[in-house]
């Protein structure tokens, strides 16, 4: 290792630098008066000791100040650039040493449960840079064959004078297949079925070659990509009202439009997608909460229409409780803290709690529960019930039965923009958080990145 000198030249851009007052006088620029002398200045890159050299960073380019770690998102067969940099004891990288073949290196895989992959392809690419002798860094390209969950490169440097090792930040290596495929609403539409429905005469039903293998090549089937003519013609027709008219959910063009007729102000980049990226970049534009739905929170599925044990019906209406000998609690530590009371008169439910402040038959307090017989019930408890004047305790029974009330939300999706049904959606509506949503190597990076890979042919 030895000392360097480096050489820095600057001038001014003279075309890049206007003066109103120049233009006003016509002479377009300062380039007429301003001094465009260049100026330079010799810098010297001093020498490193052996053991002031302490690390190795792996990044995707050789810079190592956090902002060019290997992207968290690869794929089975993607050729992966990265570079191994020397990094003094005090962080900075090590220009002055030679360059690090592939021989000195060991390269693995590593997981976070301490397994080792080791079937990686590694391959040194210093392709223009091969004229450099100097530098402290090696610059690769690993592939790997199999999928990979949270893990990192290991290189293990192994010389006359260093033995170091260092990791990558951690990514993950998914299915050449990718892990999202989209579908919206009426994406399922089977073109070429409709065409064999029909066939009406024996020459075509029974022998179906055009529209089987001459049609339905053209058009597509319902498990076919969401962007061939069959689908994508059904979705544009069937969607028409949301993709052009709705501001929650059309498509971008359409919502710039929206926009225009109300003088609307915003930034317009205007850029030209292909087909497939503008279907994405369409859907992923929807507002996070309405793209997933919302659950529907209804617990008052209290009527069983007359089932003893039914799937849908009556699911949060528990067991009876006799009102001569049925004890109720209140306290913070209840829960759920409610019950059902059904009027027998008017065949309607309703949910009443049982957290009652100023109830006066407490029959114990223990802790912070406190227990009272339903018995006493009357009209003072503010449960709104419907009773004659004077009825209380044991004759309310005449007019209500009483219930345990079960805890569930009904769980159906509100407001469905995202085909969950549909079995080419692989977005799942579980574990799609706002924050793994929009996160670097997230949800939204993963489906955008491959379609950009695929189509580009970066994989196969």
């Amino acid at each position: 290792m030895s000392s360097y000198n480096v050489n820095i030249f600057a001038s001014f851009n003279a075309e890049a630098l206007v003066d109103p007052q120049q233009q006003i006088s016509d002479y377009g620029n300062v380039a007429y008066y301003l001094n465009t002398v260049p100026g330079n200045q010799t810098c010297t890159v001093s020498a490193h000791n052996l053991d002031q050299i302490t690390q190795l960073s792996i990044t995707s380019n050789g810079i190592n100040n956090g902002e060019f770690n290997i992207f968290p998102i690869k794929y089975q067969g993607e050729r992966v650039n990265f570079v191994v940099q020397l990094i003094d004891n005090l962080g900075f990288e090590v220009k002055d040493y030679p360059l690090l073949p592939l021989s000195s290196f060991i390269f693995r895989l590593s997981g976070s449960d301490g397994n080792f992959i080791d079937s990686i392809s590694l391959y040194s690419n210093f392709g223009t840079l091969s004229s450099l002798t100097q530098g402290g860094f090696f610059k690769g390209i690993f592939t790997c064959p199999v999928t990979a969950n949270n893990v990192s490169l290991l290189a293990i440097l192994s010389t006359v004078n260093l033995e170091l090792t260092g990791y990558s930040n951690t990514f993950r290596v998914y299915s050449s297949g990718g892990l999202y495929q989209l579908r919206k609403i009426n994406e399922d539409f089977d073109q070429t079925q409709a065409y064999l429905s029909l066939a009406y005469q024996p020459v075509l039903y029974d022998k179906p070659i055009l529209f089987n293998q001459f049609l339905g090549q053209i058009v597509g089937n319902a498990n076919s990509d969401p962007n061939t003519l069959g689908i994508e013609t059904f979705e544009k027709i069937s969607n028409f009202i949301s993709n052009n008219q709705d501001v929650d959910y059309s498509n971008l063009n359409q919502l710039k439009s929206l926009l225009d007729t109300v003088n609307s102000t915003y930034k317009d980049f205007d850029y030209q997608y292909p087909p497939s990226l503008r279907r994405l970049t369409d859907i992923l534009s929807v507002k996070h909460k309405n793209l997933f739905g919302q659950t529907n929170q209804y617990q008052g599925n209290f009527n069983t229409k007359g089932f003893i044990k039914s799937p849908e019906y009556g699911l949060n209406l528990g067991d009876p409780l006799p009102i001569e000998t049925t004890l109720l609690s209140a306290g913070s530590s209840i829960d759920p803290g409610f019950i059902v009371a059904y009027e027998t008169f008017s065949k309607t439910y309703s949910l009443v709690t049982t957290n009652l402040p100023n109830v006066s038959v407490y029959t114990n307090v223990v802790g912070s529960v406190s227990a009272y017989p339903l018995s006493s019930v009357d009209n003072t408890w503010g449960w709104n019930l419907v009773l004659p004047g004077g009825v209380s305790g044991v004759p309310v029974d005449q007019y209500y039965k009483f219930y345990n009330f079960v805890p569930g939300v009904e769980g159906s999706l509100l407001q469905k923009f995202i085909d969950f049904d549909n079995p080419n959606n692989t977005l799942s509506i579980t574990n799609s958080s706002y924050s793994a949503y929009i996160e670097e190597g997230g949800i939204i990076d993963n489906i955008l990145l491959y379609n950009l890979y695929t189509n580009l042919e970066v994989l196969s």
